[in-house]
């Protein structure tokens, strides 16, 4: 959606308008990719629906007659992200396994999936596969770190180096069981069959006195923006048009005639961390490699605060999660609003990254309108966790079957059952 093409059909929409004085909001057809949005009356103190638009000086509020009302800008403070190539000279030790993945699917060789009792067998019918097929690779067992492999690579001096990590430094000591260049690794799964593998690994060296020399910098410095298009529902009054995706509120959070929006915040400092290393070059006096590692750079949410028109805070709404250098809270988003009972929720996404690569996805609600922080969480449950699929009511209880009506969630989604 770019920011010119809908300021252009704005001010194509304002032209037609000012022939058209009378528009009934309710009843403006709102395309997702129009660039307007809806605010609905519910949600303004004098209880006229407003519309909004995103233009390239922030976000515009005007009337049903298409009057200009409001601009807010939709920066608030910066943040960086990123990470930075740093090279040192460092004497390398060994290797460590960084990853093994083993498939779902099983492995063919020459066409043939291979059944074995032990790891010994199976070696035993890969090297006759290999050797059916005319190649006369080596078909050797390792046991690396707790992993116990079927490892088949080219039996040719020129091969060497493709098929194992650092050979030059290390020989045949750490598989290579990569698809470019290397062998192939096979693994005995529980099921009795091989399975195909794979394994990659980070230098173990020893940096003391080593100096850092910046490579490549990819750090920027990013703008919290307000969070738009958040999707509300009434279900109190079930109104048409109520269903609707919003960015502004006037009483939301409280009573007064000011404009709120909601920005993620990550006013916590910055986090760095090494992700991951290589070696650049082998051969350097000393016995030394030159190293390379990525550092990740990264300034991690904190929570939500919510602004009024006049900058001010009216209330915040904290990530409860602690985030260190090895774990911290990437992302925070609001995925919907919801009226229930006289009562606003915040349904909030939390996305937390680790140094493993593995990232977490927690989802919660926070009813609005208690303590002293403006929101009270209710409940919290991580995405792995969906597929169970417990169901919840809004107050964050277990039910043991779904209700008879109102709403309820379940494997991450919130219904309505009538």
């Amino acid at each position: 959606m770019k920011k010119n093409l809908l300021f252009g059909r704005l001010c194509a929409t304002l032209a037609i308008a000012a022939c058209a004085l009378s528009v009934n909001a309710q009843s403006l057809k709102l395309e997702s990719n129009s660039g307007f949005g809806l605010v609905p009356a519910t949600m303004t103190a004098n209880g006229k629906a407003r519309i909004t638009a995103v233009a390239d000086d922030g976000l515009h509020i005007y009337n049903t007659n298409f009057i200009q009302e409001k601009v807010v800008s939709d920066e608030r403070g910066e943040y960086v992200s990123g990470y930075r190539s740093e090279t040192a000279e460092v004497s390398v030790t060994g290797a460590k396994v960084s990853k093994f993945a083993v498939q779902d699917f099983r492995a063919q060789i020459n066409g043939e999936e291979v059944s074995a009792s032990t790891l010994e067998e199976a070696r035993d019918k890969v090297a006759n596969l290999y050797e059916e097929m005319g190649d006369d690779d080596a078909v050797e067992i390792f046991n690396i770190e707790g992993h116990s492999f079927i490892y088949a690579y080219s039996n040719y001096e020129w091969s060497y180096s493709n098929s194992f990590f650092m050979y030059d430094l290390f020989g045949k000591q750490y598989p290579g069981g990569s698809t470019y260049g290397g062998g192939s690794l096979y693994v005995l799964g529980d099921d009795g069959y091989l399975h195909y593998a794979t394994i990659s690994y980070d230098p173990v060296y020893d940096a003391s006195g080593a100096v850092w020399t910046v490579k490549e910098n990819n750090v920027y410095t990013n703008s919290e923006k307000v969070t738009k298009d958040i999707r509300y529902k009434n279900a109190d009054t079930g109104a048409a048009g109520e269903d609707l995706e919003i960015c502004f509120t006037q009483t939301l959070f409280n009573s007064d005639d000011k404009w709120e929006y909601i920005v993620e915040k990550r006013d916590g400092g910055t986090l760095e961390y090494a992700s991951g290393y290589s070696v650049e070059q082998t051969g350097l006096p000393g016995g030394k490699v030159l190293l390379r590692r990525s550092v990740q750079v990264t300034t991690p949410v904190t929570g939500l605060k919510i602004y009024s028109d006049d900058g001010a805070v009216v209330a915040t709404i904290s990530a409860d999660y602690v985030s260190t250098p090895e774990s911290y809270a990437a992302y925070m988003s609001v995925r919907g609003i919801w009226r229930i009972d006289g009562k606003h929720y915040l349904e909030v996404e939390k996305d937390i990254y680790n140094v493993t690569g593995n990232a977490k996805y927690i989802y919660a609600l926070y009813l609005l309108g208690e303590g002293t922080s403006g929101a009270r969480m209710v409940l919290e449950y991580e995405a792995e966790a969906e597929q169970d699929n417990t169901i919840y009511d809004l107050s964050g209880r277990r039910l043991s079957e779904k209700p008879a009506s109102g709403y309820y969630i379940q494997g991450g989604k919130t219904y309505l059952a009538k």
